[in-house]
């Protein structure tokens, strides 16, 4: 299942999401790219309670904008592997395209400090996990 955080449970308004941790909603497509359903948030804040709402719907891949170091740890914790969403006004459709034609980059390790946003406290931007 791949998870995209989107900020309204109707889809043909919605666009991805800049935040994940804080997100309202989640829609969920199967791994053919086909839409299942919209999952209120309810790991909301981030951190562990997020990476396990995910993993207990089924969730393996995520897209992001923005990423906190805190939050990739606990989805890779959880089996979660994270892609990147370089283009702002990428339609959901052409996201979840482009994360299964794998042309989306994947956060790991040797990425951190590119792909993830540098969240913490004191930067007045709020989207790592707080546990």
């Amino acid at each position: 299942m791949i998870a995209v955080p989107v900020d309204q449970p109707r889809l043909e308004r919605a666009s991805v999401s800049n935040y994940l941790g804080d997100v309202a909603y989640f829609a969920l497509y199967n791994s053919r790219g086909q839409w299942q359903r919209t999952v209120a948030n309810e790991g909301r804040g981030g951190g562990q309670a997020l990476s396990r709402f995910l993993a207990a719907q089924g969730v393996r891949e995520v897209l992001f904008r923005h990423l906190g170091d805190k939050l990739y740890g606990w989805l890779r914790r959880e089996g979660i592997v994270s892609f990147a969403l370089a283009d702002p006004q990428m339609p959901i459709e052409l996201a979840v395209r482009a994360l299964r034609e794998r042309r989306l980059e994947q956060a790991s390790d040797a990425t951190i400090g590119r792909l993830l946003h540098p969240a913490g406290p004191g930067n007045g931007h709020h989207c790592e996990a707080h546990d």
